[in-house]
């Protein structure tokens, strides 16, 4: 990580007060001192205008599968909020994942909200859902890293909208290899029959939610599993794509 962009999940109070002084916040767009993500570098982030297929990711409208992945596509539908590439919001990202940088969650939760509220100005998201599911981590990962990125993304969202958080519905049984930079078939691969159910969902409708979308493998594996547990349908939401 960059000087100036240190945080550690688990400090108590004093040791993190004490480390901003040392390593002062700088905003991960533009490097402003202060906050890991200013309001202007967070209004900067461009939101998608276009859908996905869930199964093919090719355009598709409002996300829905394409006539090609429908029968055999668990996810009922895609949203995406944001291309990953802009700056601020990849090393964001990157950050909350990968150094622990989990104050920055709240900030990014902003952008998925303000997303759903332009989906429910279009008309895309017309009724709302039974609960919001965070793809979940393998344990062996949890305890490393100490925390779900896509549940810590997910609890602001379900606070805003009243959607309960299931965070118990699904588990990761099977670790895997880590996904950034395999191919679609290898990511495929590496998330079949990963993904259990915990728990009966009969008949709800629920949001997956993560927090990077690249072939949508992982999200594919996860409403498999919250199918076979009963779920109607199971619409997939990434704060990002790429």
């Amino acid at each position: 990580m960059q000087p100036g962009f240190l945080h550690f999940s688990g400090l108590g109070r004093f040791q993190q007060v004490l480390l901003d002084f040392l390593l002062p916040r700088q905003c991960f767009g533009c490097r402003q001192p202060g906050t890991f993500l200013c309001q202007d570098c967070l209004r900067n982030v461009t939101t998608l205008g276009t859908f996905f297929c869930p199964g093919c990711l090719q355009p598709s409208a409002r996300g829905l599968p394409c006539a090609r992945c429908a029968r055999r596509c668990p996810i009922s539908a895609l949203w995406v909020a944001c291309p990953f590439q802009q700056l601020g919001l990849r090393r964001s990202l990157e950050a909350l994942k990968y150094s622990g940088v989990t104050e920055v969650a709240d900030t990014l939760a902003q952008l998925l909200y303000r997303y759903l509220v332009h989906l429910q100005s279009t008309g895309v998201l017309v009724e709302g859902f039974d609960g919001i599911v965070p793809v979940p981590l393998h344990r062996t990962r949890y305890l490393f890293r100490g925390f779900n990125q896509a549940e810590l993304l997910a609890a602001p969202i379900s606070k805003h909208f009243g959607w309960p958080l299931l965070g118990s519905v699904i588990a990761r049984r099977r670790a895997g290899r880590p996904q950034v930079g395999r191919g679609k078939l290898q990511r495929q691969r590496n998330v079949r029959n990963a993904f259990t159910p915990l728990a009966q969902v009969t008949g709800r409708r629920l949001l997956l939610l993560d927090d990077v979308v690249t072939t949508g493998s992982t999200l594919t594996a996860c409403a498999a599993a919250l199918r076979r547990a009963g779920a109607q349908s199971v619409t997939a939401l990434a704060l990002a794509h790429g």
